[in-house]
């Protein structure tokens, strides 16, 4: 009976450092999707500046900043892909989110 009350005792605290770790483990994880999530919206901003500056008339139609423009959104679309994965939304948050920043807005 001595036994089992120690081998209790044990896995109480297992289970209790066990716990411990995950709460931390999923803390670090949702700050980084959250990190990835703004690295998300700011180059999508910067994607669209750069559109902006392509339109202007003095860049129209430069081979350039045409590469820069494709190569920013095929980067904003990694960065989408990559989030997904790792992505921890509940409901329609993220579809919320990019309500907020659809004006430009912070």
């Amino acid at each position: 009976m001595m036994s089992l009350s120690i081998f209790l005792c044990i896995s109480v605290a297992i289970n209790g450092l066990l716990i411990w770790y995950i709460r931390g483990l999923i803390r670090q994880l949702l700050a980084f999707s959250e990190n990835v999530a703004d690295l998300e919206r700011h180059l999508d901003e910067f994607d669209t500046h750069l559109g902006g500056v392509h339109d202007l008339e003095m860049f129209y139609g430069d081979e350039t900043l045409e590469g820069l423009i494709q190569h920013s959104k095929f980067i904003v679309l990694k960065v989408k892909e990559f989030q997904a994965m790792f992505s921890i939304e509940y409901g329609d948050s993220k579809d919320e989110e990019k309500g907020d920043y659809a004006d430009g807005s912070s």
